[in-house]
């Protein structure tokens, strides 16, 4: 029996790397909150991928 792929769903995953992020950087999961130079970093990172 195949697995369909497009399905799977793992909110635990999605929660730890959301948080993980956050605590890497240093900031809070609130918004407007604890916002830093590394926020600009990703973008950084984020606009030199294209």
């Amino acid at each position: 029996m195949p697995v369909n792929y497009a399905e799977l769903h793992d909110p635990n995953a999605e929660y730890t790397m959301r948080e993980l992020s956050a605590e890497t950087m240093g900031v809070t999961a609130k918004r407007g909150g604890g916002r830093d130079v590394e926020i600009t970093d990703v973008q950084t990172t984020m606009v030199d991928g294209n």
